[in-house]
């Protein structure tokens, strides 16, 4: 009895000691807000691990424009690693606790990958190239206005969510397995759709000739499928189908094909 009176007792100081190291780690911005100017050279990635939302915009110039808390402005860390622009708090920070809403613009001439792992989220005017992908693992959202490319991927593994406005691509594939969805428009000859949690696809703009459906939780996938389409449904998702393709199906779930 004494021992596991011992063992509740250490376990609420532990809590009190984590709770005060986070508090005093938190850095409250001053409300002065600021601008700084950052040169940014050689990226054609961007990786956000932070709360910052960003702003990319394509230009033939390069740079990067911080909005924030003048006291914050120092822990914001932004430094090109492998050709990918890193967006990180600076070492030994918990957390900024911003007193308005702190803004990244980042300007460059070419931007084919994104990766999100925290909260904040990154708007794009257009990303580009030969293979382009997007990678959700945090509670931030991505979204796109434009993408060009033959090959595009995006997955989360989160709760955020892509937009794309327009895509035009040959081979696309798509895979969640959190909460977060995916909506998007577009054309693009095939599609590869992976649903593996609670997560939604929305594609009934986005049109391709060939499809490969795979679900096996309970999100649901609208999709528009020209010529043929294949599906294997182990879940409870349902897919709803705009066109009219040849189906080859495989299901062993509770979910099914609706035809709108």
């Amino acid at each position: 009895m004494k021992n596991r009176l011992n063992l509740i007792l250490s376990g609420i100081l532990l809590l009190g000691f984590t709770s005060c190291i986070d508090s005093f780690l938190c850095i409250d911005g001053d409300g002065f807000v600021a601008s700084e100017i950052r040169s940014a050279k050689g990226f054609h990635i961007i990786e956000n691990t932070t709360e910052y939302d960003i702003i990319y915009r394509k230009s033939d110039t390069t740079g990067i424009l911080i909005t924030t808390d003048l006291n914050l402005m120092d822990h914001i860390v932004t430094e090109i690693v492998n050709n990918t622009l890193e967006i990180k708090t600076r070492p030994r920070t918990a957390c900024l606790n911003f007193s308005n809403r702190s803004v990244i613009t980042v300007a460059g001439p070419h931007l084919d990958r994104v990766l999100l792992s925290g909260s904040g989220s990154l708007a794009a005017d257009e990303m580009s190239g030969d293979r382009v992908s997007i990678k959700i693992s945090g509670s931030g959202d991505i979204s796109v206005d434009r993408i060009s490319c033959h090959d595009f991927s995006a997955a989360i593994s989160g709760s955020g969510d892509i937009f794309v406005g327009n895509a035009d691509c040959t081979d696309s594939e798509f895979a969640t397995s959190g909460s977060g969805s995916i909506s998007i428009s577009g054309e693009c000859d095939s599609k590869d759709i992976k649903i593996s949690g609670s997560g939604m696809f929305e594609g009934r703009n986005f049109v391709t000739h060939s499809a490969n459906i795979a679900l096996s939780g309970s999100g649901n996938v609208h999709s528009n499928v020209i010529d043929f389409l294949k599906v294997t449904i182990s879940g409870s998702g349902n897919i709803y189908l705009t066109g009219n393709p040849r189906i080859e199906q495989n299901t062993s779930g509770s979910g099914r094909i609706i035809k709108q």
